[in-house]
């Protein structure tokens, strides 16, 4: 076998109150701390980054709506303003915490139905990077879309994330979780579209949903592949810092 040097971040998206975080944590190099919304609160938003700080992992901010019946996989009817005092009033909490502890938080990953309208509708979109911006941190979100390409015109950092157990459409984003295909449990499917996210070089962080039980075997799967092929697993900070 041919070894090629490839480097990626792997993310986990935790703080949910899901029971996963400390099988999770050792096996990721970033960590989405849910802001308390969707799901969380501060007292686990405050263990998970205490056990990120124990692991070496980048914790980032995982803000979301505040609708914990439908877990913030809800879509809203929402101006710029409304996501933009949403999100920034969400993380600067977040900030506010994690310095307590000293931890540092360079990024943004919006969750769940945030996360889907950024990149489809450009209010949501405009309203989350001024948020980002303000909050002087970097976006994480996908490759292609709304959000992207707003943080890239405001001069934001931009980590590109790619799912390896989510379905995407010709268009290049993700299935709505109620279609067909959305949702991917072969795992010869799933290493074959990480496999393909990774040596296409269109994303830089791979994500890890760390609200099912399945998630600890996904993120121990993807880092034996890793191995496997030779593909180093690091923080995607140090990569979009040094670019």
């Amino acid at each position: 076998m041919e070894f090629v040097d490839r480097a990626f971040d792997l993310n986990a998206d935790l703080g949910e109150g899901c029971g996963y975080d400390d099988r999770l944590m050792p096996l990721v190099t970033s960590a989405s701390v849910a802001t308390g919304a969707h799901a969380g609160d501060d007292s686990v938003a405050m263990a998970t980054m205490m056990l990120a700080r124990r692991h070496g992992v980048v914790v980032g901010a995982h803000p979301g709506y505040p609708d914990r019946e439908h877990f913030g996989r809800k879509a809203q009817r929402i101006s710029a303003d409304q996501v933009e005092r949403l999100v920034f009033d969400q993380c600067a909490h977040l900030v506010k915490l994690a310095r307590s502890i000293g931890v540092a938080i360079p990024y943004v990953k919006p969750h769940g139905a945030l996360y889907n309208q950024a990149v489809v509708e450009a209010p949501v979109a405009l309203g989350l990077v001024r948020a980002v911006g303000r909050l002087g941190m970097g976006l994480m979100t996908m490759p292609t879309g709304e959000a992207a390409r707003l943080a890239a015109k405001h001069g934001l950092p931009v980590v590109r994330e790619g799912f390896v157990d989510r379905g995407y459409d010709d268009c290049g984003t993700l299935l709505a979780r109620s279609a067909p295909g959305a949702v991917l449990t072969d795992p010869v499917e799933i290493r074959s579209q990480f496999v393909e996210l990774i040596e296409s070089g269109s994303v830089d962080s791979i994500c890890i949903h760390g609200d099912h039980a399945s998630s600890v075997e996904l993120a121990r799967n993807v880092n034996l592949w890793a191995e496997e092929l030779g593909w180093t697993i690091r923080s995607v900070w140090q990569r979009v810092d040094h670019r």
